[in-house]
């Protein structure tokens, strides 16, 4: 009997898209599918899919969840958040998120940036905070970089998922789960201020202030080290 297979991620990582795109997997193969916030709140076991978006690695390791680990790059997290929270998140009068999407309309875009890294910092289920605890080393959590994913899902997913779980596993095609089919037939890289999918740009960590970068790859070095780019690119002094 296959072992469920169990898919970690954190917000702001294509949370809507990877929970769109494995229960499609599910229906297409007859399989259960289960979304938990995070592994200390696990509530339904049993599933064939399990996905936490909002994941712990001392939860999941603990409670042996292994399975893939999706990230993206905290700079892009950071500029994603900023507009989102912004915009486009939905937010409860009264809650936490209305009352930081108060402050940032108060604020200049690179301040908002900054105050977007504080409130995406601040604990340890926050993005960064849970990016920045996690332990890349352990090879029962095998990392996957969301900008590969959403490029080419059978590719990237698939071979992940039926060589740990499900061998035979029929994958949804690619193009059902292109940028354009989320974003209303925008293309990669054309801006929708109010759209929860924005632009679907890697590169859009490239507008956050020059010390913002520099403090998230400093304090982010183990997610980081996933995104040689980056680091290329500070030394070259091409980001401003």
């Amino acid at each position: 009997m296959p072992l469920p297979l169990y898919v970690h991620s954190h917000h702001k990582c294509a949370t809507r898209w990877q929970i769109a795109y494995l229960e499609k997997v599910a229906k297409l193969n007859g399989l259960t599918f289960v979304l938990e916030d995070s592994p200390f709140s696990l509530k339904r076991k049993g599933a064939d899919i399990t996905f936490f978006g909002n994941s712990s690695y001392s939860a999941s390791a603990s409670g042996e969840l292994f399975g893939p680990h999706v990230i993206r790059n905290p700079l892009s997290i950071v500029e994603s958040a900023y507009w989102s929270h912004l915009n486009s998140h939905p937010a409860d009068e009264g809650s936490q998120l209305a009352r930081q999407r108060a402050i940032l309309r108060g604020a200049d875009a690179d301040a908002g940036r900054y105050l977007t890294l504080t409130f995406l910092s601040n604990g340890s289920l926050t993005p960064l905070g849970a990016l920045q605890s996690w332990k890349y080393a352990d090879e029962r959590f095998p990392t996957l970089r969301m900008e590969d994913l959403v490029l080419g899902p059978r590719a990237a997913f698939g071979a992940l998922i039926a060589a740990g779980s499900f061998p035979d596993l029929r994958l949804p095609d690619d193009d059902e789960f292109a940028f354009e089919r989320f974003s209303g037939g925008r293309k990669v890289g054309q801006v929708a201020g109010e759209s929860h999918y924005r632009s679907g740009s890697p590169e859009s960590w490239r507008a956050l202030p020059r010390p913002l970068i520099e403090y998230v790859v400093a304090h982010l070095g183990g997610t980081m080290g996933f995104y040689p780019e980056v680091a290329a690119e500070l030394a070259s002094s091409v980001t401003r």
